[in-house]
């Protein structure tokens, strides 16, 4: 059996599967440029311990695999818990242009925790600009989301209302939320969390300036460098994708771009991308 893993810094969709079964499971994100070797290896280890053998390949899709450094320090915690399973490596924008291009020429878009784009022909990457990062980059993402409504809601600039509600649903920020922020591993899901109150309120003008802000960012720093391919179809995945979709959507639409499809987990599609490789099959779901 095969063992398919699409993996974001927040969650990560694992499939072991062969020509006719799946079984699925789902860990917390793994993504060997960010976190800890032993936060990578409990990861791993929790599907060890679910699974009755070692699968003959693992096709790791994922955040933070773009340096050589990234993909060693993965391997070896892989080989950890499969000692004898072949490993491949790819990038979560791979991920998605494989689920969702159907094998066509496309641009794809990842707006999750972090964000990316690129220029698939369906199969493989013809060409992307670097991954920056949560420091550098991740335009349009949660954790940039994050990040805006925290500095309005610090900077006293929230609105009075829309402050007393953030303050309830995130009492933690009455504290050291701060310190704790700076102190943390892994800082962009914990940015990223603030996106689902901007989501929940997308109405309120505050949260609908901080949305189209992020999503304009998003397009003239990783979209626009692809404006001669106009004519092709803009796919999204990841859960900011999912939820602003229509909002981002109509940024697109303004900047001369055209929409194509969307999913909130690619896992799925991938599953089928990869069983049509490997048996000539479509996966039946």
């Amino acid at each position: 059996m095969y063992l398919l893993v699409d993996s974001g810094s927040t969650k990560a969709d694992w499939v072991l599967f062969d020509k006719q079964i799946s079984h699925f499971f789902t860990t917390n994100g793994i993504n060997p440029s960010t976190q800890q070797e032993e936060i990578v290896l409990d990861q791993i280890a929790s599907i060890a311990r679910q699974i009755d053998h070692e699968p003959l390949k693992t096709l790791f899709y994922g955040a933070g695999t773009a340096s050589e450094s990234a993909k060693k320090h993965l391997e070896n915690a892989f080989k950890t818990y499969f000692p004898n399973a072949e490993l491949s490596i790819f990038s979560d924008l791979l991920a998605a242009g494989r689920a969702l291009c159907k094998g066509r020429k496309a641009i794809i878009c990842i707006l999750g925790t972090g964000s990316h784009a690129a220029l698939c022909d369906g199969h493989n990457i013809i060409y992307q600009l670097p991954a920056l990062g949560y420091l550098l980059g991740d335009e349009g993402s949660g954790n940039h989301l994050g990040k805006e409504i925290l500095k309005l809601y610090y900077y006293e600039k929230l609105d009075a209302e829309l402050k007393n509600k953030f303050k309830k649903k995130y009492p933690e920020l009455r504290s050291d939320f701060i310190y704790q922020l700076y102190h943390n591993s892994n800082p962009s899901p914990l940015l990223a969390k603030f996106a689902e109150f901007i989501i929940a309120h997308k109405k309120h003008p505050q949260c609908s300036g901080i949305i189209a802000n992020c999503f304009d960012q998003f397009i003239r720093n990783k979209l626009d460098t692809y404006q001669n391919h106009s004519e092709l179809p803009v796919h999204l995945c990841g859960s900011i994708a999912f939820y602003l979709h229509d909002e981002f959507n109509s940024c697109l639409k303004k900047a001369g771009f055209r929409t194509g499809d969307f999913v909130q987990k690619p896992i799925h599609q991938l599953l089928e991308y990869h069983r049509r490789e490997l048996y000539g099959l479509r996966d039946e779901l």
